[in-house]
C-alpha cells in the first residue's frame, strides 16, 4: 500500500502549482487539498492528489 506512494512538501507542491505557500494554504482550508502529518513538525502531500488536482483544473478551464 505505501510503497506506491509518493510524498512530496510544502514548498515542492507550490513550485509545481507555481502558487505562494499562502495560496496553498488557502486551497487546503477550502478542502481542496489534503495535507499528511508525517510527524509532529513536518506535513506533505501525496503526489497523486496533487496530479490529479492539476488534472481537474485543467478540465475546467477546458470547459
Amino acid at each position: 500500500m505505501y510503497e506506491n506512494t509518493q510524498l512530496i512538501r510544502p514548498a515542492q507542491v507550490c513550485k509545481k502549482l507555481a502558487i505562494s505557500s499562502t495560496t496553498l494554504w488557502r486551497l487546503v482550508k477550502a478542502e481542496k487539498l489534503k495535507p499528511i502529518k508525517i510527524s509532529q513538525r513536518a506535513t506533505a502531500f501525496k503526489l497523486e492528489h496533487i496530479e490529479k488536482y492539476i488534472q481537474q483544473s485543467m478540465e475546467r478551464d477546458n470547459a
